[in-house]
């Protein structure tokens, strides 16, 4: 048992199961922060994007470029937003299920995203 396991399963519960990896979920301005260098793909899995988007500087992809379209080089994590933190938490388990590496779920997704101030497209 590695350290991971050994402190999601102390803290689970009936009620409470242990988490799988520590990595599942991040928060907005971390996604933020590793998209800046260009140390993770921020994917838009948002149904309706006339709310507003990602700032385009950002590279945000569409989960039909990791589905089958192309894409430049993979980047080493994929942070996923989306309506809900369910949504975005089930397409991250599939990306992860498909091989696509590292691979969260922004919480609170494209809202949390601007709360936090962080940058987004204008028309």
């Amino acid at each position: 048992m590695d350290d991971t396991t050994a402190q999601t399963t102390m803290f689970s519960s009936p009620g409470r199961p242990a988490v799988g990896r520590v990595e599942e979920r991040v928060s907005a301005r971390a996604a933020y922060q590793f998209a800046l260098y260009a140390r993770a793909a921020l994917v838009d899995a948002r149904r309706d994007r006339s709310t507003g988007a990602i700032h385009p500087d950002l590279a945000p992809r569409l989960v039909a470029d990791l589905t089958g379209g192309t894409t430049p080089a993979p980047a080493p994590r994929v942070f996923v937003l989306a309506d809900t933190d369910d949504e975005a938490a089930s397409l991250a388990h599939q990306l992860r299920s498909a091989a696509h590496g590292p691979v969260a779920a922004v919480t609170g997704g494209f809202r949390a995203w601007v709360e936090a101030g962080l940058p987004v497209a204008t028309a």
